[in-house]
């Protein structure tokens, strides 16, 4: 099962822990854009794992589940391809 999850995973090579194609795309489009990037993903980050957590407290599984894919969606976006 681990390895059928794995293949479907994009290709990054051996790009590490972030994805530096992605992030040097972004500080080459517009002045600031990383940065408030970066910040916004610290404002909303936090919001999502308190809302995972409280539903795994209260055993909401789709909550959990919306709440997960979108703090994937926003590591994604700043280059975190493989979480």
């Amino acid at each position: 099962m681990a390895s059928q999850a794995a293949a479907e995973l994009p290709d990054t090579g051996d790009a590490g822990t972030l994805n530096q194609d992605l992030l040097a795309q972004y500080k080459q489009r517009r002045s600031g854009l990383f940065e408030r990037l970066i910040n916004a993903y610290l404002e909303e980050a936090p919001q999502f794992l308190k809302k995972i957590r409280d539903g795994a407290e209260s055993n909401a599984f789709p909550d959990i589940k919306l709440n997960a894919h979108a703090l994937k969606s926003c590591s994604y976006n700043l280059g975190a391809v493989r979480l």
